[in-house]
């Protein structure tokens, strides 16, 4: 918080976060109540940027569980999205739409046609060589390959 911010504070009535429930951070049972168990990890609140209140009129400007918005993304694009900037709105619909094509060509692989793990991760590797060029990354990859096929099981 800047020194003006901190002297001169943001007087707007503050309410309760909806996506971590004043906590501050999303936890399992968050990510399950707001339906985006492949789509979050546990972690700090991006909604409310860990505060746990928000302004009301946020909740006008961008939905509670926009995948989108992530502790993941730079801080300036998550007050563009908070403060309902159109060009990061249609950012973030369209991440979500990537997302769950992603989700979906793993399903398909899998259960439609009979690929195993190894074969859905080198796929992947062989189409994206720029997004998985470390060891970290396709652990990261085959991990999210697992789960999405777990959850999809359930």
């Amino acid at each position: 918080m800047s020194f003006f911010n901190k002297i001169f504070g943001d007087n707007s009535p503050k309410i309760e976060c909806p996506r971590c429930l004043g906590k501050g951070h999303v936890t399992d049972s968050d990510i399950k109540r707001l339906k985006r168990e492949l789509k979050w990890r546990p972690g700090s609140c991006a909604y409310c940027n860990g505060i746990g209140k928000i302004k009301q009129d946020v909740l006008n400007k961008i939905p509670v569980d926009t995948t989108y918005l992530s502790i993941d993304i730079p801080v300036r694009e998550a007050k563009k999205l908070l403060n309902g900037d159109y060009d990061a709105l249609e950012k973030a619909k369209q991440f979500d739409i990537e997302l769950d094509n992603f989700i979906d060509e793993i399903k398909y692989l899998f259960f439609s046609e009979g690929k195993n793990l190894t074969e859905i991760a080198n796929h992947f590797f062989a189409t994206y060589p720029d997004g998985y060029n470390n060891e970290y990354a396709r652990t990261e990859l085959v991990e999210y390959i697992k789960k999405v096929i777990e959850v999809s099981r359930n």
